[in-house]
């Protein structure tokens, strides 16, 4: 009866009402839009064309992981406890996007000249998602300006006006000229994503000036160093797992495996939405336990909703794969039902790590996402002669509940020592 009480009580605060509940619905239609192209994308180009662009995506997506140097979290936590850091947070956002993301991409152009032969996509395919790289870091760390400003109204537009022209190119080159080019699908990325900075880039120079901090730089760099660790580390987990399943099954399985996943990543909105508008709340306390309070309260609220979409898809997973990627992609089931134990877990511990985060980034959250690669591979190792490819599925829901495991319990010893 307690534990209702309080869920109610955390459904009924206006965390939820007010800010969590206006922010999904407007990521609800910025994720829809992203949703439309992907399903275009998926009918058009079959399984085969659609792990060639989740392989394509998977390079873009390592080049933000490895540019961004750890500002996005930076960025928020640094900002929503001082508003005066503007400028120079602005600043080296744009210095990091342009020096680091610059190298980034001589750097893949060096490898695909060197190394030709270990490129699995075409070289054109290759040398667009390498332009795409430094833009979107910047698109990354910009936006994240504006959290920590606590401006989730132009956060979320300027995603969707991104996504609306991303979705609207898609549209007319796969549907209406029938041009059915993984390159086209690239440039309408680079174009929609340039279109997002622009409009952020605005807003931000009308309320402040932009200036290189080197000091300031050095400084943030012990937070955000960890924070990019941490973050690199949980997002290699599953690009190592999108690289097993191409090596094991080819583009075809990976073209199911990578449609799971994008269901999976559907089903983790609210979380993220959650986890997203509490963690400059969270930075601004000085408080730690009043910061757990608030995020236990959450989890609560988060687990119970989630649980519920588990069951949903647990259910009915061939229905909703057909219903939005067709008869052709059936396949992914086997994927997406063993996933389904990660997407409750991964719920619970994004929040967890937002209040690690918080509270001022200790060293162990970058032992955490470690800890579920090892557990990751351990289980890949175990369960592959058992269940084959789809060991890879069952390897991550292992590794993302170890994890809320770890988490909790590192939390609640962290409280016990102070």
């Amino acid at each position: 009866m307690q534990t209702f009480k309080w869920l109610v009580k955390a459904l009924r605060h206006p965390d939820y009402v007010k800010d969590i509940a206006q922010t999904y619905v407007n990521r609800f239609f910025i994720l829809a839009l992203g949703f439309i192209s992907s399903v275009i994308i998926s009918r058009y180009l079959g399984p085969e064309g659609r792990g060639e662009y989740a392989y394509t995506i998977l390079i873009i997506g390592l080049g933000m992981q490895f540019g961004n140097v750890g500002l996005h979290s930076a960025n928020v936590y640094f900002l929503s406890r001082d508003r005066e850091r503007l400028p120079t947070l602005f600043g080296n956002s744009i210095f990091v996007s342009i020096i680091i993301g610059g190298l980034l991409l001589i750097l893949g152009i060096i490898y695909a000249e060197l190394y030709p032969e270990l490129i699995p996509i075409k070289k054109s395919l290759w040398l667009l998602a390498l332009a795409c790289i430094p833009i979107s870091i910047l698109c990354l760390l910009l936006q994240n300006l504006l959290l920590g400003l606590n401006n989730l109204s132009l956060f979320n537009k300027a995603e969707l006006y991104g996504k609306m022209i991303a979705t609207l190119l898609i549209l007319f080159g796969l549907v209406v000229i029938g041009y059915r080019s993984i390159n086209f699908i690239l440039f309408s990325i680079l174009i929609s994503t340039l279109c997002a900075v622009v409009i952020i880039y605005k807003y931000l120079r009308g309320v402040s000036d932009w200036a290189i901090s080197f000091n300031a730089l050095k400084k943030d760099s012990c937070y955000g160093f960890k924070a990019y660790i941490s973050a690199l580390f949980s997002f290699v987990q599953q690009r190592i797992a999108v690289a097993l399943v191409e090596r094991l099954g080819g583009f075809q399985e990976l073209g199911y495996f990578s449609s799971a996943l994008m269901i999976f990543d559907l089903a983790l909105m609210l979380p993220i939405v959650a986890s997203t508008i509490l963690f400059p709340k969270i930075s601004s306390e000085t408080n730690n336990r009043t910061k757990w309070f608030i995020t236990r309260r959450n989890i609560l609220a988060i687990t119970v909703i989630m649980i519920i979409f588990g069951l949903l898809i647990a259910f009915f997973p061939k229905i909703i794969i057909y219903i939005i990627f067709g008869n052709d992609f059936i396949g992914a089931e086997k994927y997406l039902i063993w996933m389904l134990p990660g997407l409750i877990a991964l719920s619970i511990s994004s929040l967890m790590m937002n209040y690690l985060a918080a509270s001022g980034m200790p060293n162990f959250v970058i032992a955490v996402p470690l800890i579920g690669i090892g557990v990751f591979l351990y289980f890949y190792w175990v369960l592959f002669p058992l269940y084959g490819v789809q060991a890879v599925a069952l390897s991550l829901s292992a590794g993302y509940v170890v994890t809320v495991i770890v988490l909790y319990a590192y939390i609640i010893w962290d409280f016990k020592n102070e």
